[in-house]
Order: C-alpha cells, then structure tokens, then sequence
C-alpha cells in the first residue's frame, strides 16, 4: 500500500513508468490493485492461459452491493515504443515538460485509468462506501496483442459468476480538443488481412523468366487504397484501410524473390461488417490475379472487434 496517491497526474506517472508491452505487466496491475484496495474494492486477479496464447494477467474490482452497477473497463498494457532514438524522452520515463505528460501509454490508456481511480476515490470520499448501486473494474493485460486471454475471458467469468453489469465505460481516448468533450456510444470494427503474393524467384537480369510478386502486391495495395469504403456516418469517422507492413525477406538487391507478404488492417464503421470487407477483399484479389498463371494471391484474416 505504499506510495498512494489519487492525483491522476501522478498516477499517470506511476502506471508510464511500467514498461508493460503486451503481454508483460511489469507492475501495472499491481499499482491499481493496491490503490482499489486502500479504497475498500475487493480485488480478484484473473491470470488467463490459452494453447493459443500467451498468458495473460487481469484485475476484476468491485464495491458496493444493490442497485445498478457500473463498470470501468480499461487496460495497462501498451504497444512496443518504436525507435526510442526518435522520442523526446524516454517512452517509460513519464517526464513532464510544459504541460505535457511524454510516455508511452499517457493517451492509451493509462491515464484514463488514472482518471477512473482518482474519480472513485472523490466519488467515495463525497458519499462513503455504502453508496446504492456496485461500481467495479475491468482491467486487462491484453488488449493491445492477441487479446485473446484479456476481456473476452474475464466477461466468461464474469457470466459464470452471475455478474451483471448494467453500464461501462471504456477509457480509450475519443477527445477532440479537450478531456470530455466527446464520448463515443459504440465503437469501430477491426479487422486485420494478412496478404500472401507468390510468384516465380529468379536473377534481375532475367526477368522475363521470373514472376517479380512486389510488383503485383504494389499493385493490389495501390488498388486497395485508391477509392475510399465510405465518407463516414451519424456516429462514426469515414473507414480507416491502414498498411502496416509489407515484408520480402529478400537481402539480395539482384534476386527476385518468391514471396511478398503484406498486413492491412482496416477500422470501419457501422456501414461494414467484416463479412462484407472479407468479400470486398477477395473482389479485389480477383480483379488482379483472377487470370495470372504464374502469380497468385491468398490471405487469411482476424476479426478483433465488430462495429455497433
């Protein structure tokens, strides 16, 4: 219980300072623990295992008993920092300069979780802890990997255990100019495609006798990003289409290699679904390599959230 403090500032801190890429803690869970705990919450730790995937850590919180009960879900884990050459300071290192808090993790989502906590504790201080309704935590390891042993497994349990939540507030940030100016009522699909170009290797020198993939992956991406899926709607931001990588595996600037590999992941809106982008995908697909016999194209696809 050592080293307290409720002022989402330093809490911020505190949570930035645990370098907890997916699916590694390093402390996180525990900071939030011990500050439910000096609240009063009973604290359960979920640690998940799958044949699938890593093992995951998770915190389920809660206080109160009758009336309706709400929930803040959230997660302390972050994604990997990148070239730390390029950060201003440290990724882990929660410096404040001018007002601005660096780390990796100060927008997503660690000082939304700050703020769910350092509002609790006011929240408590104002009408004690035997206020009429239930308030309780969701908090993964897992949201930013494979997220597989994080909230899907922890809403498993918390079906097995009879718990019913009547509203939730996920932390992810959504403001436009300042904190609380906007509040999403749904969320954005997501689906990830991951690309597989085949064609003929051979020596640059020759080839007419090869089949170069690159350039038919080139071409699909080109085609893939030209037009956009949609201009947006009531609810949601036009559809994001993304590349986040394009891999050869090629060292050799004289050889044409056999594969060319690329992931796209794409955030879209109510006006999608990802049955109809699988489709949408293989329309494409077909446009390009329907008649090619040396060069072929195949993908496979991970659906990580629905929109609504």
């Amino acid at each position: 219980m050592d080293n307290l403090n409720y002022n989402p500032i330093l809490l911020t801190q505190a949570l930035v300072k645990c370098a907890s890429i997916t699916p590694k803690d390093e402390g996180a869970l525990d900071i939030v623990q011990n500050h439910l705990s000096h609240l009063g919450f009973k604290c359960t730790r979920l640690p998940f295992s799958d044949k699938n995937s890593y093992d995951v850590d998770n915190l389920f919180a809660t206080i109160g008993s009758d009336g309706k009960h709400i929930a803040f879900a959230g997660h302390t884990d972050v994604v990997p920092p990148g070239n730390e050459g390029s950060w201003k300071y440290p990724p882990f290192s929660a410096t404040i300069e001018k007002d601005k808090l660096y780390g990796r993790g100060t927008e997503d989502m660690k000082s939304n979780i700050a703020c769910f906590i350092s509002a609790t504790e006011q929240f408590l201080k104002k009408h004690g802890k035997n206020f009429v309704g239930k308030i309780s935590y969701i908090i993964t390891g897992d949201e930013e990997g494979e997220a597989i042993n994080g909230t899907p497994k922890i809403m498993e349990w918390t079906k097995e255990n009879n718990i019913k939540i009547d509203h939730c507030i996920v932390g992810e940030p959504t403001s436009n100019m300042q904190i609380g100016d906007k509040i999403k009522i749904g969320r954005r699909g997501s689906i990830n495609f991951f690309l597989t170009v085949k064609g003929i290797q051979g020596h640059t020198a020759n080839g007419h006798r090869a089949e170069n993939p690159i350039h038919y992956l080139t071409e699909l991406i080109s085609n893939i990003l030209k037009t956009p899926l949609d201009e947006g709607s009531e609810f949601f931001l036009p559809t994001s289409i993304q590349i986040p990588t394009i891999d050869v595996g090629n060292p050799a600037s004289n050889v044409i290699p056999e594969y060319a590999k690329a992931s796209i992941n794409i955030r879209f809106n109510d006006q999608h679904t990802a049955e109809s982008l699988i489709e949408w995908l293989e329309e494409k697909i077909n446009s390009i390599f329907s008649n090619k016999k040396n060069v072929s194209c195949k993908f496979s696809h991970e659906i990580n959230g629905r929109s609504f």
